[in-house]
């Protein structure tokens, strides 16, 4: 797989746990899904 694919795959991967971030702070879950996500967010 070419380099550049791999960095757009990342970045969608990326893009993807933090809109599933933003939609679970919408619809209020609550703190503890909130803060695995978040700390699932800043692991990659």
């Amino acid at each position: 797989m070419p380099k550049f694919m791999f960095l757009l795959f990342y970045k969608f991967l990326q893009q993807t746990i933090f809109f599933i971030m933003v939609v679970m702070l919408k619809q209020d879950y609550g703190n503890l899904s909130y803060r695995s996500l978040s700390s699932m967010y800043h692991l990659t």
